[in-house]
Parts: C-alpha cells; sequence; structure tokens
C-alpha cells in the first residue's frame, strides 16, 4: 500500500501525494500529471515503476478543474488559507514551486537520484521548472510531450484562437484575469489568464513548438538526459508522430537522451502501463 504523505513547497502550498515503496532506494521517481488530472492518474504506470524504486506522485495546484488548496498562513487563526487552484485557473510559472516541494520532499527521504517523470502537460511543468532553477537531477522523462498550441491550431484554427485571445486579453488588462471564458466563446473551460498561457504561441508555456510557432528556448537549457515516449497513436499530435520524434531528438542537448514511440497506444498510454514502465526503468539505468 502507498504511504499518503503531504508537501510542503516553498511558498508554503500544501499538496497531497501517495509515496509507492517504502523501501529505502538510492533512485527516486517524481510523477507530475497532466491537465486536470491528480494523484490518482496514471497509478498502473506508478506502480510498475515502483519495482525499480520509490516513485511519488501526487496532486499539483492544476489538479482537478475548479479547486482550492491550502496555503500555511500564520497569521490566519487555521494556520492556512484557502487559494485558487485547478486546471481552469492554475498559473503556469507556479508549477515551478509545486516540483521544487516535490523534490525536496524526495531528498528528505534519501533518495540519491531523481527524475521527473511527466505526463502530457506534466511534461511542459518539468521542463519550464528545469530551465529555470539550479535543482540537481538525474534526468527527465516526458511522456506524450504533445503542444497544447499546435493542437488547438488543428482543432480549431487560427482564426477562432486569435478571437478567443482578443477577449481573454480584454479581460486580463481589466483585471479579471481569473474569469472564466464564457463556454459560448471557448469550451475549454478556462480562465482568461489560463487560455493564454496554453493557447499563444508566445505563452511561456508553449515549450515544444514543433510547429515553428516560436524557438523552443525552455527545451534548449535544459542539459539533463531526456527521454521522450512518444504514443503512436496520440489524437493529440498535428503531424507524423515519427516527424515530432526527429523534432525532439533534434533539440535535445544531452547525448544520453532518447526518443521512443509507443506503437498503437493512445495520448493516455491506457494499457501500455507496463512496457512504458519497462523502457523508463532500462532507460534510467543508463544515465
Amino acid at each position: 500500500m502507498p504511504e499518503v504523505v503531504e508537501i510542503i513547497t516553498p511558498k508554503k502550498i500544501l499538496l497531497d501525494g501517495l509515496l509507492f515503496s517504502s523501501k529505502k532506494a538510492r533512485r527516486g521517481f517524481v510523477f507530475v500529471h497532466g491537465l486536470s488530472s491528480s494523484v490518482f492518474s496514471k497509478l498502473k504506470l506508478v506502480e510498475e515503476l515502483a519495482k525499480n524504486g520509490l516513485v511519488l506522485n501526487f496532486s499539483n495546484r492544476g489538479h482537478d478543474k475548479v479547486t482550492r488548496v491550502q496555503k500555511l498562513d500564520a497569521r490566519n487563526k487555521k494556520g492556512y488559507r484557502s487559494v485558487r487552484a485547478g486546471g481552469a485557473h492554475e498559473v503556469f510559472t507556479e508549477c515551478k514551486d509545486d516540483l521544487q516541494g516535490a523534490v525536496n520532499f524526495m531528498k528528505r527521504r534519501g533518495v540519491k537520484e531523481i527524475i521527473l517523470v511527466g505526463h502530457s502537460t506534466g511534461c511542459q511543468k518539468i521542463v519550464y521548472y528545469l530551465a529555470n532553477s539550479k535543482v540537481k537531477i538525474k534526468g527527465a522523462v516526458l511522456l506524450c510531450p504533445m503542444s497544447d498550441y499546435a493542437g488547438a491550431v488543428q482543432e480549431y484554427g487560427v482564426r477562432k484562437l486569435k478571437a478567443v485571445e482578443k477577449q481573454a486579453r480584454q479581460l486580463v488588462k481589466s483585471r479579471k484575469r481569473h474569469q472564466l471564458l464564457p463556454l459560448d466563446l471557448w469550451p475549454g473551460y478556462e480562465d482568461a489568464q489560463r487560455f493564454l498561457s496554453l493557447y499563444t504561441p508566445q505563452s511561456k508555456e508553449n515549450i515544444f513548438p514543433y510547429d515553428d510557432s516560436t524557438k523552443p528556448v525552455a527545451l534548449k537549457k535544459i542539459k539533463y538526459p531526456l527521454l521522450v515516449v512518444l504514443a503512436g497513436k496520440d489524437e493529440y499530435r498535428d503531424r507524423l508522430i515519427k516527424q515530432i520524434a526527429a523534432w525532439f531528438q533534434a533539440n535535445s542537448r544531452s547525448p544520453k537522451s532518447k526518443t521512443i514511440i509507443i506503437p498503437q497506444a493512445f495520448h493516455s498510454l491506457e494499457g501500455k502501463a507496463r512496457p512504458v514502465a519497462s523502457q523508463i526503468s532500462k532507460w534510467a539505468g543508463l544515465v
């Protein structure tokens, strides 16, 4: 059974987590879930990874769609206050605080070799964190790192995105950055600042611009080995998966980086936990 744990980030946000495998291990994995998922996502994969070390799976502040998280506050008689969170409202750059909290937790548990494992938008969070911190880790695994912007362009078109962007920017200018966009304007159920972060080309969150919408500045900063795992039938791809694989390989700095494609897999990697975990463990043993 996993151990229920609580992470306190440097900025005093409380995050719930599950720690798999109670044995002391030199190697540990930190799993970073995708948009609006939670600590309960990808449990089969996490359990497979736990056969080769400690695995911390936690709900970052972007968990679920609309929620609240606690922040320690000595001035409050309860000792904490509640702050807005969830995939509809999260501020992307705050992921740095979440991940630092998770890494600090693993270090306190005695883990010497930390490997970050992200799925979907969890991959963007990992790369942003590594590009903007001096943390020392062993490497990172990016599972299905699709571009949200490129996917939205394919589904809705540039004209639609620009129309929504205009209204979102007006809300931000009017100090209503966390106001949800009308569903008849945008079906994604996101607030104004969240839309701008996910679906505009110059956003800090547009980290994997294989559509050439911008330059991969953050990715190019990463010196650590990366294992990029792509789903052969990823439904959010806007081009051939082999083209995306080639782009990642060309933009990875470490000679120990590797890009692989899981045949017949969809974005969720449902039913592929064992082969994916096997690939991760095999690669981790070489870096």
